[in-house]
Order: C-alpha cells, then sequence, then structure tokens
C-alpha cells in the first residue's frame, strides 16, 4: 500500500486552502487504514496523482467566508473525495478499465464485485464523514448519490447507441460529473453562513466547470496527450461510449457516419490501428473542433460568474478559482493538435 504524498498544486495559490489539504489527506488516510475498511480501494485513495480538485473546491468555497477554515469544512472537502473516489471504483467496471492513475485499479485487481463493493463502501464512508454538516447539507450529499447513480444508470443504458443525442449526452455529463463539482462547492459553504448570492455563483461556476473538466476528460481519452494522465486510451471508444467528440462527428455527414461507425465497432475489438483511425476521421468531421469550442464556452462562462461576484471573494480565492478553469483546459490536448500544455494536474 502507497502512502498519500498529494501535495496543493501550483493552481491554489490561496495559502489556507493549500495548508488545509493536509488536513483533508489525513482523513483519507484513515479512512483507507481503518481495520473497518476494506484495502481494495486504498491505493487508489491514496494515489499521489489525485488532482484532489473536488475537495480543493470545498476548501476554496468555506474560505470565501472563513478566514481559518474549520475542522467541519476539512471533513466536508474529504467526503467529496471519498464520494468521488466511489464513484470511481464503479466507472472502471462500466469502462472496463483495468489501470487508474498508473496502477492497477480495484476492478482490475479485484474484478467487478469486489470493486463494486468497494465503491460502495467508499460512498458510506463519504456518508459517515458528512454527518455532523447541517441538515439540509446532508440532503445535498444524498441527493448527489442519487443523481449520479441516475447518471451512471443513463450512460450504461447509451452504451453501443450511436443515435444518442447531444441533449442525452449532455444529461448524463451533468448528472455523473457536473453534480459531484456542484456538490463540492455546496459542502464547502455549508459550515459557515455564506450568503445566498455567494452560494448562487459557486453552483453556477461549479455546474460549468464540471461539464467543462468531463469533457476535457472526453478529449483526453482519444490520446495519451498527457504522462499525468496515466491511463490508457480510447477506452470509452473500445466500451461504445459515445462521448460529445463523436456525437458531433457524427452529425457530418452520411458517408463520414457509416465510415466511422464501422471503424468504432473495429476498435471494440482492441485495435489501436482502428482507434487511430477513429481519431483521423473525428479530427476530419470537426468534431474536436466543435467539442473544444464548447469546452472554452463552459470555461469563460464560469470565468464570467466568478468576474460578476470578485468583490465577494476574498483575493486569493478569486484567483484559485480563476486558475482552475486554465488547468481544466490544459487537461483537454487534443490528439491532433500540439497545444501549450502546464501539463499540472
Amino acid at each position: 500500500m502507497i502512502a498519500s504524498t498529494a501535495a496543493a498544486p501550483r493552481w491554489v495559490v490561496d495559502r489556507e486552502s493549500r495548508e488545509a489539504l493536509p488536513r483533508v489527506e489525513r482523513h483519507l488516510a484513515r479512512v483507507a487504514l481503518s481495520e473497518d475498511t476494506s484495502s481494495i480501494a486504498a491505493d487508489q485513495l491514496l494515489s499521489p496523482c489525485s488532482k484532489r480538485l473536488r475537495p480543493l473546491l470545498a476548501l476554496l468555497a468555506a474560505r470565501i467566508t472563513e478566514r481559518r477554515i474549520s475542522e467541519r469544512a476539512v471533513r466536508a472537502a474529504a467526503a467529496v473525495e471519498l464520494f468521488h473516489e466511489g464513484t470511481l471504483c464503479h466507472d472502471d467496471i462500466v469502462d472496463d478499465d483495468a489501470y487508474r492513475r498508473g496502477i492497477s485499479s480495484p476492478f482490475g485487481s479485484n474484478g467487478a464485485r469486489m470493486a463494486a463493493i468497494a465503491g460502495t463502501e467508499l460512498l458510506f464512508r463519504a456518508v459517515q464523514l458528512s454527518h455532523d454538516l447541517p441538515g439540509q447539507a446532508r440532503v445535498l450529499v444524498s441527493d448527489a448519490a442519487d443523481t449520479v447513480c441516475r447518471g451512471q444508470l443513463r450512460e450504461l443504458a447509451q452504451i453501443g447507441n450511436p443515435y444518442v443525442s447531444v441533449r442525452e449526452r449532455l444529461e448524463v455529463m451533468s448528472e455523473k460529473t457536473a453534480k459531484l463539482f456542484r456538490l463540492s462547492a455546496a459542502l464547502g459553504c455549508a459550515p459557515a453562513a455564506t450568503p445566498p448570492i455567494v452560494r448562487a455563483l459557486l453552483d453556477r461556476y461549479s455546474y460549468r466547470l464540471g461539464m467543462a473538466f468531463q469533457l476535457a476528460d472526453d478529449l483526453a481519452d482519444f490520446g495519451t496527450h498527457c504522462d499525468a494522465l496515466r491511463r490508457d486510451s480510447g477506452s470509452d471508444v473500445r466500451s461504445g461510449v459515445f462521448t460529445l467528440p463523436l456525437l458531433f462527428a457524427l452529425e457530418k455527414d452520411s458517408l463520414v457516419r457509416s465510415e466511422l461507425l464501422g471503424t468504432i465497432a473495429a476498435s471494440n475489438k482492441g485495435s489501436s490501428q482502428h482507434l487511430q483511425v477513429v481519431v483521423a476521421l473525428v479530427d476530419h468531421a470537426g468534431g474536436f473542433d466543435r467539442s473544444y469550442a464548447a469546452l472554452n464556452g463552459w470555461l469563460e462562462s464560469a470565468r464570467t460568474t466568478l468576474r460578476l461576484g470578485c468583490s465577494l471573494f476574498p483575493p486569493s480565492v478569486y484567483r484559485s478559482l480563476v486558475e482552475l478553469t486554465h488547468t481544466v483546459s490544459d487537461s483537454a490536448l487534443l490528439p491532433t493538435r500540439r497545444l501549450p500544455t502546464r501539463c499540472q494536474q
């Protein structure tokens, strides 16, 4: 088992939030090393390759009204990460991913049944850790669990279906990913008396950030653009998940659609050569251009939301939240372009 050495990334310029992250890590380590917790997901939970975006978002939200981040807010941030890690265990089963963050995933090491139980256990630990939050915050946790599960089930139902609409894919992204970013911001606000206008701005910002993050992740799946990703490319294509770049490309014309669907079917058998053809076809059909335009649109909307409330945020928190949008943008390196990257995950 590895020990967590995750440190606050450079985009977090708020000193108090940076210094609070090790407190979050201690909570996660206690859960991972507890005799009451299965060891199956411990290495993944404590991986130094984890970006910890969601707990950091929670800490930054707490900092808006807390000069010194409270222990309640730290536990809320740890609960969000446990929730996230639990969903990853389940996601790897759906995507048939044996590796995550450069090591074998719980699914890869122990199979679907054990990984499913391990993921559910982490979700339960998240609920335990948030037990002393205000009542409304606990309701948000249960609502998020329901929404994320619904999004995962919706995606399962869409696997292998090339007739999924862009709107249906956006619903999955909203439920599976953006909901957890929204929960992170909401739980960070929960321990303190955060003004309603600030909560509303953070909710709007975190939704757009979450949608952009999922699209960036979908783009990254088309190629190993950054060593920090530490994953195999093409898992979505091989699993029959039609993400936005594919759906945009399929709208091009009937000839491209027919050729692309045939190549996708061949790539499902594990051929990297066919995956390269898929990438070329998606690029030719404009799937990457449209996806990157959507990504930039969500991120710019998130930054606009921050500007609307910049006077309500401590300057270091505002700068950190803006930098987070650039970090998400940097992670979406298109496979056919040489884009500048800080690759600082």
